[in-house]
């Protein structure tokens, strides 16, 4: 489905912010949540939406294999009519019937990076490696860490990049969520378009649903973080689950970067 102009326009502010940031003559200070610890450790990355929900994803699926019940009382999300923070019923997204092909940009999956953590705090932490293509790290990107193969991930955006030799870099990054769920978004088809017209079919989207959350970092409400191509202020879409389907509506972006969007969302129904 094309873009929507004003979203081909939110796309471009987002990517001259963020070069601003990167070429910026002074280094621009970002206001720090927490107050860093200093520590020397290895943590475990994965860049970009498209091989975070995909390893999100194969994760789960992995998980569930063993136990379907356990599966649900692990990687079920919780959501609620009309505010999506109240009382809650469970549902499952792992094993949902999908009614188009799946849109995810990235065909194949990389095995996560390797980053040498250098200071830490509850809001975010500052990392030294080695970064095969800057377009992964530049300030604005998404990018997953944990501290080892059976810690939860915690998905962070890029807020400062330094270049310290060729391909070796220090970012810092910023906390926004812990525990990423996989789910499937399903955008309704234009009516008014030709049935042979792309934008009359519905589209299925992969992304990720962050819960709320009482440790690093603090999350006191439900966010998403989407694909540019299914967000919308104020857009109707349906989340699948394996037990029923939601119909929520997106609110307006936390933030809003060249290839994705956290957002907050309302839900309006459960069928």
């Amino acid at each position: 489905m094309p873009a929507r102009p004003s979203a081909s326009r939110d796309a471009a502010i987002a990517l001259l912010s963020k070069l601003r940031i990167l070429y910026s003559p002074e280094p621009v200070e970002f206001t720090r949540r927490g107050e860093r610890k200093v520590i020397a450790a290895t943590v475990q990355s994965m860049c970009g939406l498209g091989h975070i929900v995909r390893t999100v994803r194969e994760e789960a699926q992995s998980r569930g294999g063993a136990s379907p019940k356990r599966s649900r009382d692990r990687d079920g999300i919780t959501l609620s009519p009309n505010s999506g923070y109240g009382d809650s019923f469970p549902g499952t997204v792992f094993h949902a019937a999908t009614p188009a092909p799946l849109s995810i940009s990235t065909p194949t999956i990389r095995a996560p990076g390797v980053w040498q953590a250098r200071d830490w705090s509850d809001s975010g932490c500052r990392l030294r490696g080695r970064a095969a293509d800057l377009n992964d790290v530049v300030p604005g990107s998404l990018m997953c860490i944990r501290e080892h193969s059976d810690a939860a991930w915690i998905v962070s955006i890029v807020r400062r990049l330094r270049r310290l030799m060729v391909d070796h870099v220090e970012i810092s990054l910023e906390f926004i969520g812990r525990k990423p769920r996989f789910i499937k978004l399903v955008t309704a088809g234009d009516p008014l378009a030709p049935a042979d017209d792309p934008a009359s079919k519905r589209r299925t989207y992969g992304a990720i649903y962050l819960p709320l959350s009482e440790k690093r970092p603090t999350l006191p409400i439900k966010t998403m973080v989407v694909p540019v191509a299914v967000f919308g202020e104020g857009r109707v879409v349906t989340l699948v689950s394996s037990e029923a389907r939601y119909t929520l509506r997106f609110n307006k972006a936390l933030e809003h970067h060249a290839d994705f969007v956290w957002t907050t969302f309302t839900l309006s129904a459960k069928r």
